[in-house]
């Protein structure tokens, strides 16, 4: 298993590369310092010096993405070997599949499933398929609380020939917000401390790669050498000394209402970070009025789904099987970008888990149901450089050339989860630049609101005698679109033509507006369509729960008034992206032509953005 070193290995990290086997190793890595590198090459050295088989190594991680990167990683090492075999699963992904072993039951909350995994693990760990294992690698230690981090001590118990070798980042550790409701639950911190206690099969070696290659700019450098050293050996107030000193020397970016920093180079990537998402949302929605391309980072929503699946699908009979050759013809004309008819089959089949057999396309609206991933196949995209706009919690793991921050300032009166965590937030926000960062003022005028009632924030101004109402609403919280509105048309033809013109309008980036409109039924909720604001024309509908939704979020947020009509229109959204939609997404398929619901798919556009409320 031959690695291509394309960065060699300074002297601390080839120290953890060629470990022995059974060694116990805790390695603090902060950011720039090449750790998954090193990850990867401590893999190909077990195997490449006959220490053990890649089946018999396992890498557990926190993320998804982390995951997936460590496996595009591994991927690269030479065909000749066998790096498949390596395991490399989430915690929670692991537990499935020690519960699978065990006892073939598989069911439950993410939770449910990491604490039967944890009492199956206790009873017989023979059982759950874990002896086999010679060597567990884990990243990301630093996130791992609560019962997760309960999984990762009892496999620290009932594995007692394998060594560990553990990667944190403790001046990183910003997950402990999760604690706050239960102080019984296991910190990161604790499971490590617990972890360096370890004596079989040989005592723990605790490790630190110092060398950061992410910039050799020396406000960068300095910033990711000295709080950071501070934070990982428990010294906040020292750590606050250097993260003060590195945000006054950074330059100023504007404000969250008017960014202000220099046009970038060609392709270089631009971030704005901050605490919390009413800042992201406002950030952004005035910067793609102003005329910016922008992303808000977000997690993957299980339920969007690519919209190549229902374009392609749209009005065919839930029993027909895909074939390549249906996919080369009638079917051609709706192919992704540069997509072959081969590659499309391909992506089908791996969704559906269909293995060699043609898939049909209820077997397709039976995955997306399931949440079962499908391939994003290439689109042509409006532009490649966006800004990205984030909050401190998504930036994590993510690097940009510039950086504009908005400093962490915990609520007056709250308390800090574990001790630290307020610096180890404002690290975090600060070392995601390569090149230099900017500091953003947050704006002295602008007042955010998130409603108790929902997951929805506000941008609030103040009115007579101290009160305060409401003069933007979030849009993009999930539920707010009507998928179904983008079907409901009186024919199959009207419905075909409508979701073409929905394509071919509804790029990412572009605005749209809000309306306010009847109900769909007398003393029903009004209902909001969504207009194309270049064209005029109407693209979908927001669903009647969005209207009740904003009328309780405004009652809320403001804390006074009763029955206060709802804004005639919303303002500057923008299109998220567009998606496959199914029945399953939908409260009804009232008005839609049968044989789009007989085939069960179409597409459907997801809008976000800080709206201004107009009241006509």
């Amino acid at each position: 298993m031959t690695l291509n070193l394309l960065m060699p290995l300074d002297p601390e990290q080839q120290m953890v590369v060629n470990a022995p086997i059974d060694s116990n190793l805790l390695v603090q890595a902060g950011p720039g310092r090449g750790k998954t590198h090193v990850l990867v090459s401590r893999i190909a050295n077990l195997v490449d010096t006959i220490q053990c088989l890649p089946g018999e190594l396992l890498v557990l991680s926190f993320s998804r993405a982390a995951r997936d990167e460590l496996k595009r990683r591994i991927g690269l090492l030479d065909e000749q070997s066998n790096a498949s075999a390596v395991t490399i699963r989430t915690i929670d992904s692991f537990a499935s599949l020690i519960l699978k072993q065990a006892s073939g039951e598989t069911t439950g909350t993410y939770d449910e499933r990491i604490v039967r995994a944890i009492r199956d693990l206790d009873d017989d760990p023979e059982a759950c398929g874990v002896i086999q294992y010679k060597h567990v690698l884990v990243d990301e230690a630093q996130d791992i609380i609560g019962p997760r981090a309960d999984m990762l001590l009892k496999l620290l118990d009932q594995m007692p020939q394998a060594g560990f070798t553990v990667f944190a980042d403790s001046a990183q550790a910003i997950y402990d917000f999760g604690l706050l409701d239960n102080d019984g639950l296991t910190t990161s911190r604790e499971m490590l401390q617990v972890f360096e206690c370890r004596e079989l099969p040989t005592p723990v070696q605790v490790l630190r790669l110092t060398k950061y290659y992410r910039s050799s700019d020396p406000a960068l450098v300095e910033l990711c050498s000295v709080p950071w050293a501070a934070l990982v050996d428990g010294e906040p107030d020292l750590a606050k000394i250097g993260l003060d000193s590195s945000l006054a020397l950074s330059l100023s970016g504007g404000s969250l209402a008017a960014l202000s920093w220099p046009t970038p180079d060609r392709g270089q990537s631009r971030a704005v970070v901050c605490p919390n998402n009413g800042q992201v949302l406002l950030a952004a929605s005035r910067s793609i009025l102003a005329g910016e391309d922008v992303v808000i980072a977000r997690g993957e929503r299980d339920w969007a789904h690519p919209a190549w699946v229902g374009r392609l699908l749209l009005g065919r009979p839930k029993t027909e099987e895909i074939t390549i050759e249906l996919l080369a013809g009638a079917l051609a004309s709706r192919l992704p970008y540069d997509v072959s008819p081969a590659e499309a089959h391909l992506a089908l089949r791996r969704g559906c888990y269909a293995g060699m057999a043609n898939p049909r396309v209820r077997d397709v609206v039976t995955a997306l149901n399931l949440a079962q991933q499908f391939a994003k196949l290439p689109l042509p995209e409006v532009s490649y450089n966006p800004i990205v706009f984030s909050t401190i919690h998504r930036s994590k793991g993510r690097e940009y050339d510039e950086v504009a921050y908005v400093d962490y300032v915990p609520w007056v009166g709250s308390e800090e989860p574990t001790p630290g965590y307020n610096q180890r937030m404002r690290f975090v926000g600060l070392s995601r630049a390569k090149v230099r960062n900017f500091r953003l003022n947050p704006g002295a005028n602008v007042m955010l609101a998130k409603s108790k009632s929902s997951d929805r924030w506000t941008e609030c101004q103040f009115v007579s005698s101290g009160k305060r109402g409401v003069r933007a609403f979030e849009v993009g919280v999930q539920g707010d679109v009507d998928p179904a509105s983008f079907v409901r048309y009186s024919s199959m033809d009207a419905a075909s033509s409508a979701q073409a013109a929905l394509v071919n309008l509804c790029n990412r980036g572009e605005i749209v507006d809000l309306v306010l409109g009847p109900p769909r039924e007398e003393g029903a909720s009004p209902i909001y369509s969504i207009i194309h604001r270049s064209t005029g024309l109407r693209v979908g509908e927001m669903s009647a729960w969005f209207s009740r939704d904003l009328q309780a979020t405004r009652l809320t947020v403001q804390g006074w008034g009763r029955e206060l009509p709802l804004p005639s229109k919303l303002e500057g959204c923008w299109v998220r992206g567009i998606y496959t939609a199914t029945p399953g997404d939908c409260e009804s398929m009232e008005g839609i032509p049968p044989e789009v619901a007989a085939s069960l798919l179409w597409c459907y556009v997801e809008v976000e953005g800080l709206a201004k409320a107009v009241w006509s």
